[in-house]
């Protein structure tokens, strides 16, 4: 129920648990200056660092529960498959961590919730600079939940939905080191089967500097999706994989279990080519379609929606991408070296220029081809274009300078 006084406000802030003795003094004195508006009073305690803006906007909802175990909830910040992530802090040693919390779909079987926590405790073994930590699966009061390092960013397919399409060499150096973290995998004998933008954290100021990437949910994925194939849940079915249809590779549809790191490959390719072109690989108006386009037809070609792509990477995806899994790269090591030449290479290096460039050590990095970097810039600027464009014939720009200045304007190499 939603509080309409301060001091329901306050009763609520009291049961939550939230403040110690003296920061709920303190939340007291703000309350003459609140003038009874539990809306005002809740922005004061933002200010003050007492509360998230998501606690307040729970407490003003008149929800008080903000524990999980031996864990704070401070915010909300996503929702998968498999269930609701929150940014949390462990009580007892300070430390800022994600819990996902697992939807009552995914561990419904008392041999699932033990199988989960198995595969969790392999995965909490596993250290690599672009994974995401597994640390621990928990379960308060019947609600299990894992702990993951929490890592400060978006997942890629926010950048893909901002961005429509991504600049080249920025898309494949995330893609690269996803490459390589699947390379790790690889040679712990695991398979993580769910490789899709959603399952990529990417942390970077813009899409002009260097990311970092960590692939979230290794032992998760495989312990609900031969979970659900032994239930017999195929893909076919409502509700079941229809956020992962679209960079599963053919043989996952034919058997979960015998996907291998290859699946992960093909995976990489689709996210690779929506990364690109903004676009899936194989669209349909169904699960059912988009099965049978994968299963019987060939990817299209990256130049047939984005002619600046180099024609050797149109070539390397189409080898993420081919149906036979003995066509494709054999492993993500594979993937990473042919992905060099076309992603960052450090924030060190000039990355656009056709000059060597020396590193910090005196050696010497070669940057990328000056005429990809002006295709892209082109790009970027048609796509300006024919957004002003639409905006003016909305009425939303009565005077297009900012157009005018594009147009007169060309792409010079630097």
């Amino acid at each position: 129920m939603e509080v309409t006084t301060t001091e329901h406000l306050l009763a609520a802030l009291r049961k939550s648990r939230l403040l110690t003795d003296a920061e709920l003094s303190t939340a007291y004195q703000l309350v003459p200056a609140a003038k009874d508006e539990p809306k005002l009073l809740a922005r004061k305690l933002v200010r003050q660092g007492l509360v998230t803006i998501w606690q307040a906007q729970q407490l003003l909802a008149g929800r008080s529960a903000f524990h999980l175990g031996r864990y704070r909830l401070l915010e909300r910040i996503g929702q998968g498959h498999f269930g609701v992530v929150f940014r949390a802090q462990q009580m007892d040693m300070r430390r800022v961590v994600a819990l996902k919390v697992l939807a009552g779909a995914a561990l419904s079987e008392p041999h699932t919730v033990a199988r989960f926590e198995r595969e969790m405790r392999v995965a909490a073994q596993l250290e690599h600079p672009n994974l995401v930590r597994a640390y621990d699966a928990e379960n308060a009061s019947g609600v299990h939940f894992l702990v993951m390092e929490y890592v400060p960013g978006r997942n890629f397919k926010c950048w893909i939905d901002e961005y429509g399409r991504l600049p080249i060499d920025w898309a494949c150096e995330c893609i690269r080191q996803a490459a390589i973290a699947l390379e790790y995998v690889r040679l712990q004998g695991l398979v993580h089967r769910d490789i899709k933008p959603s399952n990529l954290m990417v942390s970077s100021a813009d899409t002009t500097s260097a990311p970092s990437v960590k692939i979230l949910d290794l032992g998760l994925a495989r312990v609900v999706s031969e979970e659900l194939e032994a239930a017999e849940l195929r893909l076919t079915k409502p509700g079941h994989v229809l956020g992962t249809i679209d960079y599963i590779s053919p043989e996952q549809v034919e058997s979960t279990k015998d996907a291998d790191i290859r699946s992960d490959i093909y995976s990489l390719g689709c996210t690779l080519f929506k990364a690109l072109t903004g676009e899936v690989p194989f669209a349909g108006t169904g699960v059912a379609e988009k099965i049978m386009a994968r299963l019987n037809g060939t990817a299209p070609r990256l130049t047939s929606l984005r002619d600046e792509v180099p024609a050797e990477l149109d070539e390397l995806c189409a080898k993420l991408l081919a149906r036979d899994p003995a066509e494709r790269f054999q492993t993500p090591g594979e993937v990473a070296a042919a992905l060099t030449p076309f992603g960052l290479t450090g924030e060190a290096v000039v990355l656009h220029s056709e000059r060597p460039v020396a590193d910090k050590n005196g050696g010497t990095l070669v940057g990328r081809p000056a005429q990809l970097r002006i295709r892209e810039l082109e790009s970027r600027v048609a796509d300006l274009e024919r957004r002003l464009e639409e905006i003016e014939r909305s009425g939303g720009v009565k005077q297009p300078v900012f157009q005018r200045r594009l147009t007169k304007s060309k792409v010079r190499a630097s």
